[in-house]
């Protein structure tokens, strides 16, 4: 499911900037102005890093208040969603509280997330979430390490995987430093 939230903000963003697509993007110099004006209409996606070199390159934006803003549009559009999306909420909502560094947050959304009948690997991102926020990944339970591992690889095309990507990036501090370079291969 595409969502326009990201796009739509940037360009209300771009806009109280009194700036024109070139100029957001530095005449393309952080992402082509085609490709931006693409995200702004909600047609592709846009990388965490590319949108976050856009927005601190300028001044006057202020990214917890982007951020902000973008979780309340997020929430009003979700919440018309059916429940059939409830893990991609709680998963929205957790990266959320990630990036803002809301450990309490990230507890109770580790709660609802363990109560969901399915979705080992949020719920074991969460688990992740939790103990990066409150300085305790390194001090997972084995068991935990070994679940993180056979849901990261559960098929042999897990690089192509977004679930399973997504579960190796959040990992990657408590994976063994020495078998890395093999799975990067």
């Amino acid at each position: 499911m595409k969502n326009k939230s990201i796009g739509a903000e940037l360009k209300r963003l771009r806009k109280s900037l009194g700036l024109m697509q070139a100029e957001m993007t530095l005449d393309g110099k952080i992402i082509s102005v085609g490709q931006y004006s693409k995200v702004e209409n909600g047609i592709h996606e846009i990388g965490v890093d590319t949108l976050l070199e856009l927005l601190t390159v300028h001044d006057g934006i202020n990214i917890k208040d982007f951020f902000l803003d973008l979780e309340k549009d997020y929430s009003k559009t979700m919440k018309k969603a059916n429940k059939d999306y409830a893990s991609e909420i709680l998963s929205e909502k957790l990266m959320f509280a990630f990036y803002r560094n809301d450990l309490s947050k990230a507890k109770k959304l580790k709660k609802k997330i363990n109560g969901l009948k399915e979705n080992n690997e949020l719920k074991l991102r969460a688990t992740i979430t939790v103990a990066i926020l409150s300085g305790t990944i390194l001090d997972l339970d084995e068991k935990t390490k070994e679940d993180i591992s056979k849901n990261m690889f559960i098929n042999d095309n897990w690089t192509r995987e977004r679930d399973s990507l997504r579960l190796f990036s959040n990992s990657m501090i408590i994976i063994d430093r020495n078998i890395l370079p093999t799975l990067i291969k």
